[in-house]
């Protein structure tokens, strides 16, 4: 179990989850529903998706390498007594997911897309090996590439939408707007859970020397700016529900309220509260249920609210 920890396998089933959402309950519908022929079939796109989970999974193999002796100190109880295991485990993982990107690449008729894995590879690799220890630059690293992994599949698909941008420029435009709404999303909810984690984390980084946000500047400064972010987050999620409430029923408000307002609110009432490692685990944990929440809803509008 402790082996299979090191990959999060929490973390990559979510991230399947969304990549998948987008392309099964948001791009395909819109296909459909035009009758316009999309690239990669249902197959494909799930390769896709296992692909770039491979690479995540390297990515969390990779930093757990790095930051060895800081989970020492930090979580010992989760550290595996072999550290060459991880480095060893690392190469076929991650050649496996490129392996897979390059096939999907070549199907998709657009090989030079194949250097999106390798570049979110080697951004893996800087960020556990040194971006990941310079104040913020880490944070953001990670974040945006949790919010290109939204953009993925619609990249993957870039003939065809291209073919509806012609044909049906609104439903592109719905589409594009709508891609960038949960793309932000995906990038902010993981910052904030960063920031969290480098609260929960300060005693093994400051000892490692690792110079992250909260060892620079310290915990009251991480604790304002993750304010600002929160509040920033609720304004955006509030937006999102009154224009809910205008365009549609009932139901994908509450849905919104239920599944995305609703823990955002108990993480942020977690965190006013926290002053230990463990309070501060706990939101980072209350985060991750927020996160799952908003990916939740592209599956349960479509299968629940807007499925003809």
């Amino acid at each position: 179990m402790i082996y299979l920890r090191q990959f999060r396998p929490l973390n990559l089933v979510i991230m399947l989850l969304l990549m998948l959402s987008v392309h099964f309950f948001l791009i395909r519908p819109i296909m459909d529903a035009f009758k316009l022929v999309l690239v990669l079939d249902a197959l494909h796109q799930v390769l896709l998706a296992i692909s770039c989970v491979l690479i995540a999974a390297g990515g969390y193999l990779i930093n757990n390498y790095y930051d060895y002796e800081t989970d020492l100190q930090n979580k010992p109880a989760q550290v595996i007594a072999d550290k060459n295991w991880l480095l060893n485990t690392y190469f076929p993982v991650t050649v496996t997911g490129i392996a897979l990107g390059v096939y999907v690449s070549y199907r998709a008729g657009l090989m030079n897309l194949a250097i999106v894995h390798i570049l979110c590879t080697f951004a893996l690799w800087k960020y556990a090996e040194r971006w990941k220890g310079i104040a913020l630059v880490g944070n953001v690293v990670v974040s945006l590439l949790l919010g290109i992994l939204v953009l993925v599949p619609a990249l993957f698909e870039f003939i065809s939408l291209g073919v509806l941008h012609s044909v049906e420029p609104e439903a592109f435009r719905y589409l594009g707007i709508t891609l960038l709404v949960y793309a932000l999303f995906s990038f902010w909810s993981n910052l904030c859970r960063e920031l969290v984690k480098t609260l929960e984390d300060e005693s093994g980084d400051r000892a490692t020397g690792w110079q992250t946000f909260t060892v620079r500047y310290g915990a009251k400064a991480t604790r304002s700016l993750l304010i600002v972010l929160f509040a920033l987050a609720m304004a955006g999620l509030l937006s999102v529900v009154l224009y809910q409430q205008r365009t549609t029923d009932w139901k994908p408000m509450a849905y919104t309220l239920f599944a995305v307002v609703l823990p955002l609110l108990i993480s942020l009432l977690f965190f006013l509260k926290s002053r230990q490692t463990a309070d501060y685990h706990r939101v980072s944990n209350w985060l991750k249920i927020w996160m799952l929440g908003g990916i939740s809803t592209l599956g349960i509008y479509y299968l629940f609210f807007y499925l003809p």
